[in-house]
């Protein structure tokens, strides 16, 4: 059963999480124990950007290893990704990671670690001339951008293409593009096959 930590923080913004953390539970639907799904604070009581309140699971001090870490964005973004207890988070559980992910401006999160140098990214579209003041950082202006196993995500709803990119990386098309049909979201990047 695989692991998937989803880290939520003050100011994340919703579907940045909701997004991808549906399209990848959905397998367990499909796929018996597939995967087992993690919500992981900065703190226990999170408010996330538009005032939806988090329990988390585990904060980044209990959380175990993790196989996927996704980082969303959101408002929240600037406070984290100065951080230092929170980057120290993400680079530990990197260490032990199969992927680690990025919806919208979390991509800021993952550079300010320095696990982006010298890797390509995205993020969304308003925040790509930001992210193109990181030297080290080769911007791509794509939906989703795989750098072998840091894989960013353009803004907001990409998350939840990014989760069917990682339904269709590890369970395979077919079940990627079942989960597509069930939650009535037509992902053009799955249809065409340009993941």
């Amino acid at each position: 059963m695989l692991k998937i930590g989803i880290l939520v923080y003050d100011g994340v913004e919703e579907l940045d999480f909701v997004g991808p953390w549906e399209s990848m539970a959905y397998v367990n639907k499909i796929v018996e124990k597939a995967v087992k799904m993690y919500s992981i604070g900065t703190k226990k009581e999170i408010k996330a950007y538009n005032g939806l309140k988090i329990t988390a699971d585990e904060t980044i001090y209990s959380a175990p290893q993790m196989d996927i870490l996704v980082i969303p964005g959101g408002r929240g973004r600037k406070t984290e990704m100065k951080n230092e207890e929170t980057l120290r988070f993400i680079r530990h559980q990197y260490l032990g990671l199969k992927y680690l992910l990025s919806v919208c401006t979390g991509a800021f999160l993952i550079a300010a670690t320095g696990l982006l140098d010298g890797r390509s990214a995205t993020t969304h579209k308003y925040a790509i001339q930001e992210l193109m003041t990181y030297p080290r950082i080769k911007v791509v202006e794509k939906r989703i951008v795989k750098s072998e196993n840091i894989i960013t995500a353009a803004g907001i709803t990409a998350g939840i293409d990014l989760g069917l990119y990682m339904i269709d990386t590890i369970f395979g098309r077919d079940i990627a593009l079942k989960i597509s049909e069930h939650l009535e979201y037509q992902s053009k990047e799955l249809e065409e096959k340009s993941f």
